[in-house]
């Protein structure tokens, strides 16, 4: 097997990057990606974030890649967290995923992070190689898309308006079971 060596992404690896990302985000089109990754690649970025782009020995194209960033716990502890592993089957996802962990590890440390907290959203088939390199499972991402025209404004103190209930679930609350009263005989 040829061996995987990660590295950051640079400005010079921006382009050939990008097939890769693509392939895992088909609706990118190169000026998102190039725009995203300038800001992450600019110097003193806050908060600390990157991209570890994997290469098999000898080759100028990518095999896989991982976005990080720093993030804070509630305790305000330091976090590492990655998103968006992209390992394609077809280049050996198994060795490229555990160089990417690996150097997730090794980022976490010169950082000052205490922990790696990786989102593997989609990639179920994937969480025993996480687990055999000794991630835990400790909760499951949710996504939902919104508008942005659908999305309320906030101000200070107030909370948003709840959708109007479905018919059915007035219909429920209404019921004596709805009421907090018993029903069963």
């Amino acid at each position: 097997m040829i061996p995987v060596t990660v590295e950051p992404l640079s400005k010079a690896t921006l382009r050939t990057v990008f097939p890769l990302m693509r392939a895992a985000m088909p609706e990118l089109v190169l000026a998102q990606w190039l725009r995203f990754a300038r800001r992450v690649l600019r110097p003193g970025h806050k908060p600390i974030s990157g991209v570890l782009v994997a290469r098999r020995a000898g080759s100028a194209f990518p095999c896989g890649s991982v976005y990080y960033r720093q993030d804070r716990t509630l305790a305000d502890t330091p976090v590492l967290t990655a998103e968006h592993f992209i390992a394609p089957s077809l280049v050996g996802e198994t060795e490229v995923l555990a160089a990417l962990l690996a150097a997730l590890e090794v980022k976490a440390a010169e950082t000052g992070c205490t922990m790696v907290r990786s989102v593997v959203a989609g990639h179920a088939a994937e969480l025993g190689l996480f687990q055999l390199a000794g991630h835990g499972v400790d909760g499951v991402v949710l996504e939902k898309p919104v508008a942005m025209a659908s999305v309320p404004t906030l101000r200070p103190g107030t909370c948003p308006e709840r959708p109007n209930p479905s018919p059915r679930s007035r219909a429920s609350r209404g019921s004596a079971a709805g009421r907090g009263r018993r029903t069963d005989p």
